[in-house]
């Protein structure tokens, strides 16, 4: 049973838990709150750009995830952190932000399928392998008038080939690039929590920092 969820809004970062988080600064903490005040706190996370840590303590940590879910449309999605044989790692561009290549499963797809189609499809290029599973990530936004949470499996993935990567226009990629340790630096400075959350975990796993 996981010991806590963490949910990006933009770049503020809600937790749910059963206890109060060591070593994290929080803006707020609500303890044991009611329907209504988790309504409006996903309200006002929805319409803020700040990047703060809120904390929801709840003593039934299941029934309140449930809860807290039943309020989104849910739109399960997969993703690939793609690293080539210089140690180089695969970056797209989407809507101004530097981005990981991921997307929705299509009806009864496995992750692992999504994932590389994903990247394929978005990156150009072929023949990427799953080398193991990083994180799993939750991310909300809107979709017209319709509040959607969107849980991301991320898998580390290797690529051998040389192939030039090419974006996919039609999903309002504009850029795909190969990024050293130094120009990855850079595109830090304009990339969401969620995906720096995805380097992070990999640094960790992987020696990759």
């Amino acid at each position: 049973m996981p010991q806590k969820y963490k949910v990006f809004f933009n770049n503020n970062k809600l937790f749910i838990a059963k206890k109060q988080l060591p070593g994290i600064n929080f803006k707020a903490i609500f303890t044991n709150p009611n329907k209504e005040d988790v309504k409006d706190l996903i309200a006002m996370l929805l319409n803020s750009e700040l990047a703060n840590n809120y904390l929801i303590i709840t003593d039934d940590l299941i029934k309140t995830w449930e809860e807290f879910k039943s309020y989104f449309e849910i739109r399960k999605a997969a993703g690939g952190l793609v690293v080539n044989n210089k140690n180089e790692r695969l970056f797209i561009k989407r809507k101004g932000f530097w981005d990981l290549p991921k997307g929705h499963l299509k009806k009864n797809e496995k992750n692992r399928i999504a994932a590389i189609r994903e990247v394929q499809e978005e990156c150009g290029i072929n023949n990427v392998k799953i080398e193991k599973k990083l994180v799993k990530t939750y991310h909300t936004y809107m979709l017209k008038k319709t509040i959607v949470l969107k849980p991301t499996k991320w898998y580390l993935m290797s690529y051998e080939g040389n192939s030039k990567p090419k974006p996919q226009i039609e999903e309002e990629i504009t850029h795909v690039e190969w990024a050293d340790k130094s120009r990855e630096k850079e595109m830090i400075k304009n990339i969401f929590s969620s995906i720096i959350e995805v380097l992070n975990k990999a640094n960790d796993q992987c020696n990759m920092k």
